[in-house]
């Protein structure tokens, strides 16, 4: 019988006056591939109490069949419960022998020893693990992603771990570097030392893993195991399904906004980014060019929603005017006098500090001295159309078919966008056809029809 290394049992956590995690519960058993499928918010609460000493409200997490203590991060290392973060802790100007040298101490008997035989010892350490393309001399800096994930592994098993967590890798490593995650996973199974990976997204990686756990609305909706494990059995646990709830039912929910139009009526926490999914695109660019209201329990002045459309004619980028015009365009009453003369000096405060918001004011510089936009590329397009709206100050942002003129290498750069809106308390709303890039970028993902009912 395998041993138990983990076990959760009905873990919840509220956070302004918001509850992520309601009833969260999983077990992990000695050399077992797991993963944990959820969304951003839940993971990283799961992590923050796990890790990083936030307490759950309620539930019990046991360490090896013992109960925790309150001290949950030390019990986890203490019982060889390892931790692997997205944003490894590696330093970047230090060789891979310093690097090693420096977790692991005990490699070598004498740290004072010549660096040629401290070279020499985590060499023959790398080949123990069939890592053959890092040498020991090189800087940590010139590693890929992969390498260094690699390397926080072998740190971590000779520290002793007998479960490794794995932060939400997907997003640093190219689909070319699986192979060499996947050999590293199977080695640790090979080891008998179990591996839980976080996810926000389902990957074909998951579907040789023993156990894929599913959370829904903070709660474990179900666990699917070896040879179960598929992208459609996911979907009847994990995709935000309503049932025969309609638009108006959905509405009287306890949310903080509500936002509607003549076809469609939708509700979202303040902040959150919600994906709304057709496979009729024609369908989403109507609803999007409808004339939208917003419900708010907190009025604020300005204009409450902001709507993202390619060609419409408020959020159209003129590449003739300047990048200063161009971003001041909706707030031309702000920066204006009674006889409708600008002020250039605030203009230019104006443009900088909405760029500012979305980390994009390296676009003064490249564009201070030109007075058009001509050649300005797609995803600085996107960044000077939120920035335009984001001078009348919305409280929701509403994205139409944005993924038409994105691509694989600015998806994160739209993904850092949307971070800072949510920063801002700014609620998002992306239509989409492209169901696998809502998925991975938004909150939660529900799905519409011509009759605009959500399924």
């Amino acid at each position: 019988m395998q041993n138990e290394i983990l076990r959760i049992e009905h873990l919840s956590k509220q956070d302004h006056m918001q509850n992520i995690l309601r009833s969260v519960s999983l077990q992990i058993s000695s050399g077992q591939k797991a993963a944990l499928l959820s969304n951003p918010l839940e993971k990283q609460s799961i992590i923050n109490i796990l890790f990083k000493e936030d307490n759950p409200d309620t539930g019990k997490i046991f360490i090896n069949e013992r109960l925790c203590n309150k001290n949950i991060s030390k019990s986890l290392k203490d019982g060889g419960i390892y931790y692997i973060e997205a944003n490894t802790s590696m330093i970047f100007e230090m060789t891979v022998a310093k690097n090693i040298i420096l977790n692991i101490p005990d490699l070598i008997s004498n740290i004072w020893v010549m660096d040629r035989i401290l070279i020499r010892r985590v060499n023959e350490l790398l080949q123990e693990y069939g890592i053959s393309d890092i040498s020991a001399e090189v800087y940590v800096k010139d590693l890929s992603y992969c390498q260094i994930l690699c390397l926080e592994i072998v740190i971590a098993v000779q520290k002793g771990a007998k479960l490794i967590v794995f932060d939400d890798f997907f997003n640093q490593i190219g689909e070319g570097n699986f192979n060499e995650i996947e050999k590293m996973i199977n080695f640790l199974y090979e080891k008998g030392i179990s591996v839980l990976l976080l996810a926000n997204r389902f990957h074909s990686i998951f579907v040789d893993f023993d156990s894929l756990f599913v959370l829904r609305n903070g709660i474990t909706t179900g666990v699917l195991k070896k040879n179960k494990i598929s992208f459609h059995r996911v979907n009847q646990y994990y995709s935000p399904v309503i049932g025969s709830q309609n638009i108006e039912e959905l509405s009287r929910s306890n949310y903080v906004l509500t936002v509607k139009c003549n076809m469609l009526k939708l509700s979202l926490d303040r902040g959150d980014i919600l994906g709304v999914w057709s496979l009729n695109g024609d369908y989403l660019m109507q609803i999007g060019k409808q004339q939208w209201e917003l419900f708010s329990l907190m009025p604020k002045n300005g204009t409450d929603i902001a709507v993202s459309v390619n060609d419409y004619k408020e959020d159209k980028i003129y590449k003739d005017m300047s990048l200063v015009d161009n971003i001041t365009y909706l707030a031309q009453d702000k920066i204006s006098n009674s006889l409708g003369i600008i002020n250039k000096r605030l203009q230019q405060h104006m443009a900088y500090y909405s760029l500012e918001l979305i980390h994009s004011e390296y676009l003064m510089e490249k564009y201070k001295t030109r007075k058009n936009l001509k050649g300005i590329t797609l995803i600085d397009q996107m960044r000077v159309i939120t920035a335009k709206w984001l001078c009348v100050t919305p409280q929701v942002f509403i994205y139409v078919n944005p993924f038409v003129i994105l691509d694989e290498s600015t998806i994160q750069e739209f993904r850092e966008i949307l971070q800072d809106l949510t920063k801002l308390k700014i609620s998002v709303i992306i239509m989409s056809v492209n169901r696998m890039w809502l998925e991975q970028i938004c909150d939660r993902v529900i799905s519409v029809d011509k009759k605009a009912s959500i399924s």
